[in-house]
């Protein structure tokens, strides 16, 4: 196996285990009350409005968004041609702000 499938299977692992904990999170802060938001369901919603499907297929399209995501990740830093904890602060930060102000409001 040469380096750049080594490098796409672990961003493809990283990817899934980001999502993961993030999903992990989410669900955490509402079984505790502090949040009543669920991305995976949401996102199930656009697409039907039956609960228990929606809450399947919006599972299956947020793991995939987050390994889409975790490989535009990949490309960023290795255009720019390296990593900092400045530089991953920023890029979510970005992330965050271009989540909140333009794809949520759509959904």
């Amino acid at each position: 196996m040469n380096a750049v499938a080594t490098e796409i299977l672990h961003v493809l692992a990283w990817g899934l285990i980001a999502t993961a904990v993030l999903i992990a999170l989410t669900l955490a802060a509402q079984n505790m009350g502090w949040s009543r938001l669920n991305f995976p369901l949401l996102l199930g919603t656009c697409f039907t409005g039956r609960r228990a499907s929606a809450t399947l297929l919006g599972f299956m399209l947020y793991v995939l968004f987050g390994w889409l995501i975790s490989f535009f990740y990949f490309l960023l830093f290795s255009l720019i041609g390296g990593t900092s904890l400045l530089l991953g602060v920023a890029a979510g930060l970005v992330h965050g702000l271009l989540f909140l102000a333009v794809l949520l409001p759509l959904l």
